[in-house]
């Protein structure tokens, strides 16, 4: 039985010091992201850090059906200007239909990351527990393993 709880809290701060070197790469390119007001608070604020990787991820899943389209683009460019021939109460259907499936995991992604220093906490301090070990937060592999997978867009 491995520490994941430790795990999941070194893999969030991971996620955050990355955050903070993309910031230092881009620096080093010429982008004077630190001369933004306010931009500095990055570095200090935990939060902050959790809604850039947030952002990151929306836009990974934004990017990855867009990345989707230009393949089929590609592979075969008649599918997609059938969609263009559609009447347009079905584009307008289908495209309801799309932003509302992304919508959801959008949504789940915000309740994720809402909680996201919960678990970083509770990932340190997952193996105490006063007098009672079957008080003891158990954090398991699965666990990690969903941490790991939401962490995947930022790497």
């Amino acid at each position: 039985m491995g520490d994941h709880g430790s795990a999941i809290s070194l893999l969030i701060i991971s996620n955050e010091e990355a955050i903070k070197a993309l910031v230092l790469y881009f620096e080093g390119f010429g982008f004077r992201l630190r001369n933004i007001p306010g931009f500095p608070n990055l570095f200090d604020n935990h939060r902050l850090r959790y809604l850039v990787s947030f952002i990151i991820a929306v836009s990974s899943i934004i990017m990855e059906d867009f990345q989707n389209v230009i393949m089929l683009l590609f592979k075969d460019p008649d599918k997609l200007l059938e969609f263009f021939k559609l009447k347009p109460s079905e584009m307008t259907r289908r495209f309801k239909l799309y932003f509302l499936r992304r919508y959801v995991v959008i949504y789940h992604e915000i309740i994720w990351y809402s909680n996201i220093e919960k678990h970083r906490q509770k990932g340190f301090y997952s193996d105490s527990y006063s007098d009672d070990p079957s008080k003891a937060l158990i954090i398991t592999l699965k666990d990690f393993d969903i941490f790991y997978d939401k962490n995947h867009p930022v790497k």
